[in-house]
């Protein structure tokens, strides 16, 4: 289900710095940039429109975005759950939806179809009851999640999965459990620290300026920046992206996001699919 392909965030490692670039998406990925902010908390009796990671769509220029293998459907009714590490279960959204704090209770925010990039949206699954499926949320806090209606999502297997070891600034990437892939990469400086925790890939880009600060590619995540609310015209949105400072991969420097050698970072996004679970330890 992979779809498109953007250049993001807080500036750097895991929060790339929010230039103004122009971004490739293919099919099925999407261009981002964009910064960490905490939006505020939904009335509670309407959902807070959301459009996942806020990248600015002026930020970048989308292009023809390319269309990812099909995935294998899921179970249905059984949805399942495994360790990030293994992979994990995708729920593409077909319509715009409401994902709601409990099974057929109070609306907490509004998803489209697609993100800001254009691209399709998708939702990593955390859990499932009776006509319902529990997922991660795009926004603040990084741990929020919510219910959404099993009908109103396409539900599909991920056997990919990223690790991002900060302790010896490493992003490992797995197939059904097994690396395929090992990678070295700069993260967060004390000041501005890449997060800890379970994220995904929400957008999937190339740039038009494959020697800029985000390099030739760069992938979206769902998670925020715990320091910074803003970053460039978004709100400190998480990252993995190339960059123009090679010197500073292997060590920590970056505004939150993870840079990459920039082969590297193009390799990685023509390999995983959006929706590819991303495990930050």
């Amino acid at each position: 289900m992979q779809t498109r392909r953007s250049t993001y965030l807080l500036g750097g490692a895991l929060v790339v710095v929010a230039v103004a670039v122009a971004l490739v998406a293919r099919p099925g990925s999407r261009p981002a940039s964009a910064s960490a902010s905490a939006p505020a908390p939904a009335p509670a009796s309407a959902p807070v429109a959301a459009t996942g990671p806020a990248y600015a769509v002026r930020d970048v220029v989308p292009v023809k975005p390319r269309v990812s293998p099909a995935r294998p459907a899921a179970a249905v009714p059984a949805v399942r759950v495994p360790s990030p590490l293994q992979g994990g279960t995708v729920a593409r959204v077909l319509t715009v939806l409401s994902a709601y704090d409990r099974p057929n209770g109070r609306p907490v925010l509004a998803l489209g179809p697609r993100t800001d990039l254009s691209g399709p949206r998708v939702l990593l699954v955390s859990g499932s009851t009776a006509g319902w499926v529990q997922v991660r949320l795009p926004v603040r806090p990084n741990t929020a999640t919510g219910w959404v209606r099993r009908s109103q999502v396409t539900l599909a297997a991920e056997p990919w999965s990223i690790e991002i070891t900060r302790a010896t600034h490493t992003l490992t990437v797995r197939r059904a459990g097994l690396v395929t892939a090992r990678y070295p990469v700069a993260i967060g400086k004390a000041s501005t620290p890449t997060p800890a925790g379970l994220f995904y890939v929400t957008d999937l880009i190339e740039t038009a300026d494959p020697g800029g600060a985000f390099g030739p590619a760069a992938l979206g995540l769902s998670g925020h920046s715990d320091v910074l609310t803003r970053f460039g015209s978004g709100d400190g949105v998480l990252g993995i992206h190339g960059t123009d400072e090679q010197s500073s991969i292997g060590r920590s420097v970056s505004h939150g996001c993870i840079r990459m050698v920039n082969a590297d970072s193009l390799t990685l996004e023509r390999t995983v699919p959006d929706g590819t679970p991303v495990v930050i330890d």
